[in-house]
């Protein structure tokens, strides 16, 4: 299995931002239906994790 993260590499505080969340299979490249996903942003200088998770539609490849 292969995750890969498209995105900003800076965000601001109260705009909108894309992000692309890509499961597949390394052998042939292909998505992977219904993979769960937990994605978390943390502040640079520490802090409490934010989930954005809730925020993720739900694809099937």
């Amino acid at each position: 299995m292969e995750t890969i993260v498209l995105g900003q590499t800076r965000y601001v505080p109260s705009s909108q931002a894309a992000m692309r969340v890509v499961v597949r299979d390394v052998s042939d490249q292909e998505p992977i239906s219904n993979a769960a996903v937990e994605v978390l942003m943390q502040p640079v200088e520490g802090g409490k994790a934010t989930s954005l998770t809730r925020a993720l539609p739900t694809l099937e490849a």
